[in-house]
């Protein structure tokens, strides 16, 4: 394919050998992600219609244009250094579930660790609140071990608190890990603990992200994030999390897409009392055991029910569908 020229200025840039000298439409995705956001429908049919690569032409004909390369080339580079890869839609092991979000899928994610882990055939995504109670600490614990030792792959967020209790419990019992980043790669060492950061890269994980590497966790990028927790896997299980944690957003999203929903009760009298919220207001499944994930995953994993719709209004019955 001959590579259009504001493509070949910044294929320029790149080592000679470079594998992405050859290959414009993971070039192009690459370049969208650093001026677009995806959720816009407008930009999704343009993508649709004229092709990634006409589109990464017209943000290289602009006037920052050289500059935007240059910044690309050097983040290419920092992501070969830490031994990063990309994946686009086609590829292997692009997580073919991401494809649900349709205008809102990524246009290319960034990973480090083993990106095979993303094909895993179950993946549960398990959320809770950044400051846990001893009880939120311990079903965590119990779900991401109970989980992990049953082949399922766990996907959760970063921080402090309940996510890095279960990538803990989750490595611990020798499962795999996936932690969807609310910022590029390369604020990796700053948001994963660097025990589990380790083990990720000594192939039992992988670390996922939307965003270029050189840019930086912010809140904004984080709730943008929730979706893709919430796309990845067949199954969002709500721990202890308040009534306006991510958690709640990543729940949203998953009823939206018609994934399976649960929530872990906790004490009525404990002011993190998101998982009510779910199980009384948006038809999440009360789970209190791993066997009741086992049993809204892979029970009943081609069943298709009424969505109802996220609204504050309890949906008409449980939902949710195995994804691949």
């Amino acid at each position: 394919m001959r590579i259009q020229p504001a493509l070949g200025q910044l294929v320029r840039l790149l080592p000679p050998s470079h594998p992405l000298r050859d290959d414009p439409a993971r070039l192009a995705r690459i370049a969208l992600a650093y001026r677009h956001t995806p959720g816009d429908p407008a930009l999704a049919e343009r993508l649709e219609h004229l092709g990634a690569i006409a589109l990464a032409q017209e943000l290289l004909d602009a006037p920052d244009g050289a500059e935007l390369a240059q910044l690309i080339a050097t983040d290419i580079a920092r992501t070969d250094a830490v031994n990063a890869i990309t994946l686009i839609p086609g590829d292997d092991t692009w997580p073919t579930a991401l494809d649900d979000l349709t205008d809102a899928a990524p246009f290319v994610i960034w990973a480090r660790g083993n990106p095979q882990h993303l094909a895993t055939a179950d993946r549960v995504t398990l959320v809770g609140g950044h400051e846990p109670t001893r009880y939120g600490r311990a079903i965590a614990n119990d779900f991401a071990a109970g989980l992990a030792t049953r082949s399922y792959a766990i996907c959760t967020g970063t921080g402090t608190g309940t996510h890095q209790a279960v990538a803990t419990a989750a490595l611990a019992a020798g499962g795999p890990l996936i932690i969807a980043l609310p910022g590029g790669i390369g604020s990796a060492a700053a948001d994963v603990d660097e025990t589990v950061m380790e083990q990720i890269l000594d192939g039992h994980g992988c670390i996922i992200s939307e965003h270029p590497p050189s840019e930086p966790a912010t809140r904004l990028r984080g709730m943008n994030r929730n979706r893709l927790l919430a796309a990845l896997t067949s199954a969002t299980i709500a721990l202890e999390c308040g009534e306006r944690s991510d958690a709640i957003q990543v729940a949203g999203h998953a009823r939206v897409l018609g994934r399976f929903l649960g929530a872990v009760p906790g004490s009525v009298y404990s002011p993190a009392a998101g998982a009510h919220r779910l199980i009384r207001g948006f038809g999440a499944e009360l789970v209190t055991h791993v066997d009741d994930v086992d049993e809204l995953v892979r029970g009943v994993s081609e069943t298709w029910r009424d969505l109802g719709s996220w609204s504050g209004k309890a949906p008409t019955s449980a939902v949710g569908r195995r994804v691949q």
